[in-house]
């Protein structure tokens, strides 16, 4: 299985929705696509939350450097 980038399963969650709001289709596929939508915006949420916490931690790093070396001078 090939794991899909943020932005595919971005694209996806919008192909869904636009799908979903025309409610043109059969209600199991409905159901179909909601729970896929339902499944890649937690695996989105789940990626975005790990990027913001890398982030900080990064920061942190940064952070801590910065005052190792003000503490030299």
């Amino acid at each position: 299985m090939i794991e899909w980038s943020l932005e595919e399963k971005l694209l996806r969650l919008e192909e869904i929705s636009s799908a979903l709001d025309k409610g043109e289709l059969a209600i199991e596929v409905q159901l179909a696509l909601y729970e896929e939508g339902v499944t890649l915006a937690r695996q989105c949420r789940e990626y975005i939350d790990k990027a913001k916490l890398k982030i900080t931690e990064l920061g942190s790093m940064l952070q801590d450097q910065a005052d190792g070396s003000s503490e030299d001078e």
